[in-house]
């Protein structure tokens, strides 16, 4: 006896299906806790206020304030009223009902039905019911997906009442539904088409479901109309167009589809769902169930970025997956929709649920040796946060189904489920997956003829499969649907044992054949590999934070398989009888991974893992290619500070796209986006002062466009080109103040014709070669100064074992590149009589039509006074200007003159400690009774002060020149004899990489222009150390508030005609 096989096939309501025990047991009651660390009153904040009502509590952060506030709340009804149904849990029903009230009273207060968080949403419906259409992929009028956002609203209230039997809940969805159809079904079939442009959830199946709970025809008319054609069409019609789409805008569509075809009795719209399944589900999801990268359905040539990127399938598709599965086995009852829906719930979805935290998961990487991040309650609010509430309270949905007189028994899990109408209830026991086998034991209120339909998984076709009834063998042949049935009386205790045979198994990528997943039955099996530079694995409230942005690790490095794919299986190991643990150490390489366990995906987390394997690895020449090209895009990602993917939501949504007359579009899995009009995007440096922005278009797109960084021109004079493959590369090196802060990106064409498509949107570290010296030989201490059309340069002649150098040269030139020796300006031995030694850290002045030079010797400061910069320089004073012995606590070295826009002089000078007093007018003399102490915190040597917009700033060296802490600092005064409050921001000038020993400098203004130098030593490149120094020169930038900004050691100065400048 069976029932009709045209009956619809129900599935078992959440309140009669208790789980017991076992990983989706764990995971219910660990979700259940999780939901309750969020506060209610935070998440209908944004609903509150688009009622114009008070909030009881603050919005929530992350998505919640940043355009989508209000969609978490609508998963949140779903999965308390899921978890209240699941548990029979008060809490969770309280909870849920006291949300519903709020909602309701939003509800009430706008008097026309709406109730939502959509930012500024009655202003949006006011200009699409007056036919203000801005729609694109992502944007509807200007807001994010308001559509999908509201959709969670509609499904939260709907689930509320069907689920959980709140009756409020109903009263509010009809009454939404209504406001929806007031708003849409004046428009047109045209206008309505354009507005699902824009992603828009499953609006179609709640309008369906508002049909069927109401009675009321028209929810269901324009659930039809909300049906997307565009998708639609191409489905019906038997055509995937589905690569380059953003796979989760198109799931809760089909299932929308579907939904209306089975109220509407058409089987066109049926048939368009199962077809989409069809080809998700079988052609384009990979091993643990999941489907996407980067949230797009790649093309059959680009399944090598599920190994290459670091964000692999997204949760929320795998969610909506199995609500469609759900609905198709519903109306069909064949076992292959549970086969999927059991690898997708075992591998993909409990591998999203943190076990301790509870925290959910946005991407999994297919990546060998990436890892994944998780939410936190109150700061992540992503979508597949949304999702992820849901999916681990409905973990009991598809267990169990009938029809009639028919049990379906379709997943394995310690479960008992209430078969109320036949007055039954089967217990399930078993330890699945760790143990293959399960057992049901029936409870009748008298003897009764039954159905008991048992899913023989298609991983359990071989031998062993067997059932027994109450210890008798039954006949394990499967009927058309793959179901055994038991057909007989039954009676309280009755027993039916399945063995499940578990075999290891191999499966490839799709389309990608030498990279292979290893399972076990249905589970997908992992390899932790280390537990390093895991950045951000439990995620802040960042945009883009649900991202695991730590570094990539070479897949060149990962380990691999040493086998062909079907050789591998025999190779597992199982080295556990109670838990599923195995090694396959025969054929893992290199030797370093030889004693990896592979254990269930599930199970796995807080750590790098492999869950695809390179299998039989290429010839020699083949792996050297891929070595390189490999090494070249870890390259890029290790190089890039900021990156938008031009066409993608996310990418776009967190750099604050807007545009006008601008299209998307996505053919061979690669996104892109061109412009008639403009587009622009907000970019971060992150502190960077050191970038390069590179863009990236197809190569076969000859027409032209302009970039302006913050408003100014980026001259094509200043791009370098290149062309990679079908793509061309545009880089742009950025300087001074376009780095400064966070700047807006805007593409506009030439000469009025569109743009190209571009793909590739990144801003890029420099990781330059330290640039040359800018003088021969060894020098250090260099001052720098403007006389006439000539920068000068005088240095400290390094290169001597305790710095005994005995003379100083001077350097000159026309374009700050290239210098010229002027030859020894000024020979200790020679020219004093009171030191011979030591000269050291020289420093120039100009004042009376005189050029005064003043140094180092022999641990006293001395002055030198010529007519000229090249001298020769004589000592007027045949004796130091400040003695070693005039000073306590501190050297007598390192002098600097500054001379003030009123001609008064000061000098400043010291090591240890920093002294400063004014010059008399003659420029070589002072009053000690005038000298101050000025020394900043930090200071060790080298003071120099320069003047800018009315503000004095003295900087120094900071450590011994040999200490690798060795910097420049800086502070600022409004008197040239401070007190000098040190900046916030420093140093400004420190070692990095390769160069060495940074500091030491002077700075200099380039004569009739705001635009400063710094002259400073650093270590010789190769081979120097604190006697072997060479000079550089680098632009010095100020930003708007006048602040110094941290010097480029890899940049040096380009070249300027200073004889240009006379007339600047």
């Amino acid at each position: 006896m069976a029932a009709n096989a045209e009956q619809p096939i129900e599935f078992f309501p959440l309140k009669q299906v208790e789980l017991i025990d076992g990983p989706l047991a764990d995971s219910l009651r660990l979700n259940r806790d999780h939901l309750l660390q969020y506060e209610p009153d935070r998440l209908l904040a944004p609903f509150l206020e688009e009622a114009g009502l008070e909030p009881k509590a603050p919005r929530y952060p992350n998505w919640e304030s940043m355009g989508l506030g209000g969609h978490t709340a609508g998963h949140y009804l779903s999965a308390l009223a899921a978890t209240a149904a699941a548990l029979d849990d008060p809490q969770c029903r309280e909870r849920l009902g006291y949300m519903v009230g709020e909602l309701a009273r939003c509800q009430q207060a706008g008097g026309d039905g709406y109730v939502g968080g959509v930012p500024r949403g009655r202003e949006l419906w006011e200009a699409i019911a007056g036919g203000q259409l801005q729609a694109s992929s992502f944007s509807l009028g200007d807001r994010w997906v308001p559509l999908y956002n509201l959709h969670k609203t509609f499904a939260g209230l709907r689930d509320a009442y069907l689920v959980a039997g709140n009756e409020q809940a109903r009263e509010v969805f009809i009454g939404l539904c209504g406001w929806c159809d007031d708003l849409f079904s004046p428009l047109s079939d045209e206008q309505l088409q354009a507005v699902l442009a824009t992603e828009h959830g499953g609006m179609n199946e709640v309008l369906a479901d508002a049909a069927a709970i109401s009675g009321e025809d028209r929810f269901l008319k324009l659930a039809r109309r909300f049906c997307h054609r565009a998708l639609l069409d191409p489905l019906a019609a038997g055509q995937d167009r589905l690569s380059g789409m953003h796979a989760n805008t198109q799931v809760p569509k089909v299932i929308g589809f579907h939904r209306v075809g089975e109220l509407q009795d058409d089987a066109r719209l049926r048939d368009a769902a199962l077809f989409f399944w069809r080809r998700v589900a079988e052609q384009r999801s990979v091993a643990f169930g999941g489907n996407s990268v980067s949230e797009h359905f790649p093309s059959d040539d680009q399944y090598q970025r599920f190994i290459e990127h670091r964000e692999g399938p997204e949760t929320c598709n795998t969610y909506n997956m199995l609500r469609l599965t759900e609905r198709l086995f519903a109306e069909r009852g064949e076992s292959r929709f549970m086969d999927f829906y059991e690898r997708a719930l075992f591998n993909h979805i409990l591998s999203t649920q943190h076990p301790e935290h509870g925290g959910y998961v946005y991407f999994t990487p297919c990546r060998p040796r990436h890892y994944r991040v998780y939410s936190q309650p109150g700061v992540a609010f992503w979508c597949c946060v949304g999702t992820g509430m849901e999916n681990h309270s409905r973990h009991g949905s598809a267990l169990y189904a009938h029809r009639g007189d028919e049990l379906f028994v379709n997943l394995f899990a310690h479960s008992r489920v209430d078969w109320a109408d036949q007055g039954a209830q089967v217990l399930q026991t078993t330890r699945f997956p760790d143990e293959p086998r399960t057992s049901l034991e029936v409870t009748v209120d008298e003897p009764k003829r039954l159905v008991i339909n048992v899913r023989r998984p298609a991983w359990a076709a071989g031998e062993g499969f067997a059932v027994r009834v109450n210890g008798e063998p039954w006949n394990a042949d499967t009927n058309a649907a793959g179901y055994v049935a038991i057909d007989r009386t039954w009676h309280s205790g009755d027993r039916v044992e399945v063995d499940l045979p578990m075999q290891a198994s191999v499966e490839t990528l799709p389309n990608l054949s030498e990279y292979t997943a290893v399972m076990y039955g249905p589970i997908v099996l992992a390899a932790k590999t280390s537990e390093d530079d895991l950045d951000g694995l439990v995620a802040g409230d960042g945009r883009m934070e649900h991202v695991a942005a730590g570094p990539l690790r070479s897949l060149n490095g990962a380990p691999v398989l040493a086998a062909r794919p079907d050789q591998i299986a025999e190779k597992v190991e199982r080295v556990d009888t109670d838990r599923l643990r195995f090694r396959v150490a025969d054929i893992v390489r290199p030797d370093e991974y030889r004693d990896l366990e592979l254990i269930p995906l599930f199970r796995l987390h807080d750590a790098r893992y492999v869950v695809y394997w390179k299998s039989a690895p290429a010839e020699d020449g083949a792996d050297e290619q891929m070595a390189a090209a490999e090494e070249a895009k870890l390259a890029l990602d290790r190089a890039t500070v900021d990156r938008v993917t031009p066409g993608q939501q996310q990418p776009e949504a967190e750099h604050n796209f807007r545009g006008e007359d601008t299209q998307i579009g996505g053919d061979g899995g690669q996104s892109f986006r061109n412009a008639s009009g403009w587009f622009s995007y907000d970019l971060n440096p992150r502190g960077e002062k050191s970038l390069t922005l590179q863009v990236t278009y197809r190569a076969s797109d000859d027409r032209g466009f302009r970039l302006t960084w913050n408003g100014q021109p980026l001259p094509s004079s200043r791009a370098r080109q290149r062309r990679e493959g079908d793509l061309r590369v545009v880089e742009y090196r950025l300087t001074g103040d376009e780095v400064a802060k966070p700047a807006t990106l805007r593409f506009t064409p030439d000469q009025g014709a569109a743009t190209p498509d571009f793909v590739d949107v990144r801003l890029l570290r420099r990781e330059d070669r330290p640039p040359a010296a800018v003088l021969p030989g060894v020098n250090a201490d260099p001052h720098v100064a403007f006389f006439g059309d000539r920068c000068y340069l005088y240095p400290t002649t390094d290169g001597t074992e305790g710095w005994r150098s005995t003379s100083f040269q001077a350097w000159s030139s026309a374009d700050m590149v290239n210098w010229r020796n002027e030859g020894v300006i000024l020979d200790l031995p020679r020219d004093l009589k009171w030191a011979d030694i030591h000269a050291w850290a020289p420093a120039i002045a100009t004042k009376n039509g005189k050029y005064y030079y003043y140094y180092s010797a022999n641990k006293n400061i001395g002055v030198a006074v010529a007519d000229r910069p090249e001298g020769p320089f004589r000592d007027p004073l045949g004796k130091p200007l400040v003695s070693a012995r005039d000073y306590r606590g501190m050297q007598a070295i390192d002098p600097m003159v500054f001379v003030d826009d009123d001609n008064q002089a000061y000098l400043y000078w010291g090591q240890g400690r920093c002294k400063a007093v004014p010059l008399a007018d003659d420029m070589i003399s002072f009053d000690p009774a005038q000298v101050r102490d000025i020394t900043p915190p930090g200071y060790n040597e080298g003071p120099f002060v320069h003047k800018r917009d009315g503000r004095y700033y003295l900087s120094w060296s900071e450590y011994d020149t040999r200490d690798p802490r060795y910097s420049v600092a800086y502070g600022v005064a409004d008197s040239p004899l401070g007190k000098f409050k040190k900046a916030a921001d420093n140093p400004i000038l420190k070692q990095s990489g390769k160069v060495r020993g940074a500091g030491h400098h002077s700075i200099g203004k380039v004569p009739g222009r705001d635009q400063w130098v710094i002259a400073y030593h650093r270590f010789r490149i190769p081979g120097g150390d604190g006697y072997n120094r060479e000079t550089c020169l680098s632009p010095l930038r100020h930003a708007e508030d006048g602040a110094i900004q941290r010097v480029d050691v890899f940049e040096t100065v380009e070249p300027i005609d200073l004889s240009s400048l006379n007339g600047e």
